[in-house]
């Protein structure tokens, strides 16, 4: 995990500039650094940080969802 965190970090970051340009790619790279985030969360025993990262997640799953499905098919 020590060299998975600063990655994902990285790849977290990808996925702002990403959405910031309105690409949906970038909510798909951050669902898997939530759930990277949101699983070491729980592992160290933060709950309150896995929960936030849980709802991240959902939000992304979202955006994924809203940009890459409602805009193609015309209701965006």
């Amino acid at each position: 995990m020590e060299i998975l965190l600063p990655i994902a970090t990285i790849f977290a970051l990808l996925g702002a500039f990403l959405v910031s340009n309105g690409n949906w790619k970038g909510f798909a790279i951050w669902i898997i650094t939530d759930i990277i985030f949101m699983f070491n969360n729980y592992m160290i025993g933060q709950w309150e940080q896995a929960i936030l990262f849980g709802l991240y997640l959902f939000i992304a799953t979202n955006g994924v969802y809203n940009m890459r499905y409602k805009r193609n098919n015309g209701k965006n």
